[in-house]
């Protein structure tokens, strides 16, 4: 179940020595299946304390509504980025998605391991031995390099709690670790399921780790490309035959209770991929994807550091640079060079944007010429406790459509591409808004001093900091 496998998956079956270096290849591929697996865990360590660092979380606790959240769950695929799990697991990444199907028809498929290669990408082999609640599962994956078939293998130990949950940590193989859970929510009166699949994991290959390490939101990429295809999988398997429902309002989110706004958005980044209306897929136009994120200040200190793009080069990874072309009052023309990292390729993009303000409260902008990176988006700031806090919320409609050959054919190899790279540009962006943002002034002075990678990484260590602090 973990997050590897589809990143690999990713990497090897389509790769062409015409856009990627043979050496890196073989590294990879030696690296992988070279270094030694991870011994298995003692069979006497008790099954609850195995799953512990899982077992008490939620995507619903801190006072998310039920109701709320199938209400957004409507329009689309949510995912969650949990960056409060503490010091063993650095974060974990949720899917969730609505199933026409009853919560029992999809805790039934999801614990019936063996049929897994029926309906899970890459999947040869699954083995199942179970003992009470308890389930060891051995899964085989079998890759292919060009013409050369390789397979994976590696354990988990689930612990299985009827009939909405499923905890799981990694006991062996080629997986130096691996921890994870399942949720079920019934909805519409027990006939449809909001389905939660959580994971977070490392590679047992040295190699893979580093590859990993050299660049942090890859291995973000790589549970959100894995987690969503899981979810999607079992949607798929469970609504085959059944007519596609109906799409529904985005939601209104100055209407939404606080409190789930703010128990979803205090962990972390969230991501609303939103489905097409027949008439945007008519036109051609992209999906929206709607992200927020809880930052601690009022809404009048947020406005300022979002209005000012230029400054925006030095605290958000992908912009390289932003400069006014021209600006009238409330509005003006942007010139943007950003960075778009793919798994083993960087692409450059530069494109012109006018833009739009509404002081305290919103920010727009649309494409006027150049790379077709985003065709229009927005900053909405709603405020939140009274006025101390902001739902910062941004929109884009994402479009790769300029990026080049390779691109085009890294992200058509990589499984949902569109939602992992997406998820990425987005958590990225309004992470580092609010890193930036909630920074004290003078630790501000210090960092600018500093080269834009080193500022990076402490702006992003001082947050995880006010993170421990604040839990």
């Amino acid at each position: 179940m973990p997050g590897l496998n589809y990143f690999l998956q990713s990497l090897f079956p389509k790769i062409s020595p015409k856009n990627f270096s043979p050496v890196f290849l073989l590294g990879l591929f030696l690296g992988y299946i070279f270094f030694p697996s991870s011994p298995a865990r003692a069979a006497a360590e008790s099954l609850d304390e195995m799953v512990k660092l899982t077992s008490s979380r939620s995507v619903v606790s801190g006072g998310v509504d039920l109701k709320t959240l199938e209400s957004i769950m409507k329009r689309g695929l949510l995912i969650i980025v949990d960056e409060t799990t503490g010091e063993k697991i650095p974060w974990l990444v949720s899917a969730g998605i609505t199933i026409d199907a009853p919560p029992e028809d999809a805790f039934n498929t999801f614990i019936d391991f063996a049929r897994y290669p029926e309906w899970m990408a890459q999947t040869e082999k699954a083995s199942v031995k179970v003992t009470g609640n308890r389930a060891e599962v051995e899964h085989t994956l079998l890759f292919k390099l060009g013409f050369i078939p390789y397979r994976i293998h590696y354990t988990v130990t689930d612990r299985i709690i009827p009939p909405h949950r499923v905890d799981w940590v990694g006991t062996g193989g080629d997986l130096k670790e691996t921890y994870g859970y399942m949720e079920l929510f019934p909805v519409e009166g027990g006939k449809k399921t909001m389905f939660y699949f959580t994971s977070w994991t490392t590679p047992e290959s040295i190699f893979l780790r580093k590859f990993i390490e050299g660049d942090p939101t890859l291995d973000l990429m790589i549970s959100v490309s894995s987690a969503s295809v899981y979810v999607k999988n079992l949607k798929t398997r469970l609504e085959k035959g059944k007519p596609a429902a109906a799409v529904t309002p985005a939601p209104d989110f100055s209407l939404t209770p606080a409190e789930t706004l703010i128990g979803l958005s205090s962990r972390g980044p969230v991501v609303l991929f939103t489905d097409p209306t027949p008439e945007e897929t008519a036109a051609g136009v992209q999906p929206e994807v709607t992200s927020w994120i809880i930052i601690n200040l009022p809404p009048e200190t947020v406005y300022p550091e979002l209005a000012d793009f230029p400054s925006q080069a030095g605290y958000i990874s992908i912009v390289d640079d932003a400069k006014w072309i021209s600006r009238n009052g409330q509005s003006g023309e942007m010139d943007f060079h950003y960075q778009i990292k793919l798994p083993i390729y960087t692409r450059k993009i530069h494109c012109q944007m006018s833009v739009e303000f509404t002081p305290d409260k919103k920010i727009s902008w649309k494409h006027l010429r150049g790379d077709q990176y985003t065709a229009d988006g927005s900053w909405e700031l709603i405020p939140l406790a009274g006025g101390t806090k902001t739902l910062a919320i941004l929109r884009n409609r994402y479009s790769f459509s300029s990026m080049g050959t390779i691109a085009d054919y890294v992200l058509k190899s990589v499984p949902d591409a569109p939602v992992a790279v997406k998820s990425i540009l987005s958590s990225v962006w309004i992470r580092a808004v609010r890193d930036w943002a909630e920074t004290p002034a003078p630790e501000k002075d210090r960092l600018k001093a500093l080269k834009k990678k080193k500022r990076l990484e402490e702006i992003r260590r001082l947050a995880l900091e006010r993170v421990k602090k604040n839990k």
